[in-house]
């Protein structure tokens, strides 16, 4: 049922892009989208795709580069929701741009000598061409790859941006894994909470063995944080979802083919998000105009000294510190560059 409302809101969103000759939310045969200030729009104006250049990009990082992400409209600072290429960012000079392949695929080219970047790698084996598919950006921030040559009157999926998050979880979206396929949709930090967007140590993820989220390492089983158990309405380690934030719809499903996470707004106006930062804590949060920032609904774990190897071997974690991280006695900061951006998993070395 859900795929099938999913389908009839994409077709609807095609149909429009189709018939508007300056739609903004759209890459199409002939139609692709460059680098620099050019940008896709969602219908409701409340996401935005295209080219950017981390605003801490500099020398102690290799220079500039260019990564390919969708973000939020309305909040002033570059804030990402999905980020295509973090651990392959596309060097300063490259001219990417966005289009669709002579197979169908969603790719970005590098003009420069005419390589892909970047690419969904979902039509080979459709029997799709250029001409039958287009890329959309839909008003709940997915990008959707689209095929409409089949006979069917909808165009099908071939690809969407959320069964590949990032480090971010938008409403509608789902966190976790489809048992027939083996598809795993994690969340996944950054490295640095300053630096560019490449993939970081943590991982929010529905756990194998027992239906709940953890909080663990990437690279293990490590697991430092677990949501506990779902009530129907509610984990048992996330109290704050008990009913006090009437704005949002939370599910938990489990069934023979799915088992996932998803929430919901009522009203639609609402920016929300929920992440994991780099610092291995996962936060949902409301963007509120008022006061041009972001309010923390939750935490968890509540404190960061409860991140599984946040500040590295050899090190002390204490909240009456600032940062929270220090060396012990003997020992100095193995990368004073990783340190100095917030990255303090490497920790500390003999002296």
């Amino acid at each position: 049922m859900a795929a099938a409302l999913l389908l009839v809101l994409v077709f609807a969103a095609l149909c429009l892009c189709v018939g508007g000759a300056g739609s903004t939310d759209t890459v199409s045969a002939g139609r692709p989208l460059a680098g620099g200030d050019a940008r896709l729009v969602s219908n409701n104006r409340k996401f935005a795709l295209g080219f950017f250049q981390s605003q801490q990009a500099s020398e102690e990082f290799g220079g500039s580069k260019w990564y390919l992400g969708i973000w939020f409209s309305a909040v002033p600072d570059l804030t990402t929701v999905w980020v295509a290429n973090g651990a392959n960012p596309i060097l300063d000079g490259a001219s990417p741009e966005l289009a669709i392949s002579a197979d169908g695929d969603l790719a970005v080219f590098n003009r420069a000598n005419a390589t892909i970047t970047w690419s969904t790698k979902s039509a080979n084996g459709s029997g799709s061409t250029a001409n039958d598919t287009s890329a959309v950006l839909l008003n709940s921030g997915n990008l959707v790859l689209l095929d409409a040559s089949n006979h069917s009157g909808q165009p099908r999926i071939l690809w969407q941006s959320f069964d590949h998050p990032t480090d971010t979880l938008l409403p509608s979206a789902k966190l976790g894994r489809d048992k027939l396929t083996g598809l795993n949709r994690r969340l996944v930090s950054n490295k640095t909470p300053a630096g560019p967007p490449s993939p970081g140590a943590y991982c929010y993820e529905v756990d194998s063995a027992t239906p709940q989220l953890v909080l663990k390492l990437c690279d293990s089983s490590a697991t430092y944080w677990a949501t506990g158990s779902w009530n129907g309405k509610y984990f048992a380690a996330i109290p704050e979802l008990s009913g006090n934030v009437p704005t949002f719809q939370l599910a938990f499903v489990d069934n023979g083919r799915e088992e996932y996470l998803q929430y919901n707004v009522t009203d639609e106006a609402v920016v929300t998000r929920n992440i994991i930062d780099a610092a291995g804590q996962n936060k949902h949060q409301v963007w509120l105009d008022a006061s041009r920032g972001w309010l923390t609904l939750y935490a968890t774990p509540k404190g960061q000294c409860d991140v599984y190897g946040v500040c590295g071997p050899n090190t002390v974690c204490a909240y009456s510190l600032r940062p929270l991280c220090s060396c012990m006695k003997g020992f100095s900061v193995w990368s004073p560059e990783d340190w100095a951006q917030g990255d303090r998993s490497g920790g500390c070395v003999r002296c």
